[in-house]
């Protein structure tokens, strides 16, 4: 699928940036991380917890205690299904990896959305520099 003429390459950037019909450019890339700087909260898959915290505290959201209970309940549901997907078909126990793909089709899916995920690098980037500058954390973990 990822070498049909159908795949959608660098969806993210794409959709940040705007340009859907032409290859993408240093410009567009730019301008998804702008729309990321100035325009998002972003929080972090692997950090859902501290994700939805801050994402509480900028929107002032004041949960009870039962939505408290409810919230930490999904994450806890979240990370146990990611933990039970971690050994894939091939036998290999790779973090990020998705079951059912061999290396190669990994390398190509990774290949054609480089654009994406260096934005992905950056917006690693932001989630520490918004914990420092938005909510008092002093070291990212």
């Amino acid at each position: 699928f990822s070498n049909s003429e159908f795949f959608e390459d660098n969806i993210l950037t794409r959709s940040l940036s705007g340009n859907f019909g032409t290859p993408l450019a240093k410009e567009d890339v730019y301008t998804a991380k702008e729309v990321l700087k100035r325009k998002f909260i972003v929080g972090l898959y692997d950090r859902m917890q501290e994700s939805l915290e801050r994402f509480e505290k900028f929107f002032g959201w004041n949960l009870n205690i039962e939505a408290q209970k409810c919230q930490e309940t999904e994450v806890q549901r979240e990370i146990s299904k990611q933990s039970s997907t971690k050994i894939y078909s091939n036998g290999d126990e790779n973090e990020g990896a998705h079951p059912n793909l061999t290396s190669s089709e990994l390398a190509s899916l990774a290949e054609r959305n480089r654009v994406d995920l260096s934005l992905f690098e950056f917006v690693k980037f932001l989630f520490a520099y918004q914990g420092r500058v938005l909510f008092g954390v002093l070291e990212d973990n």
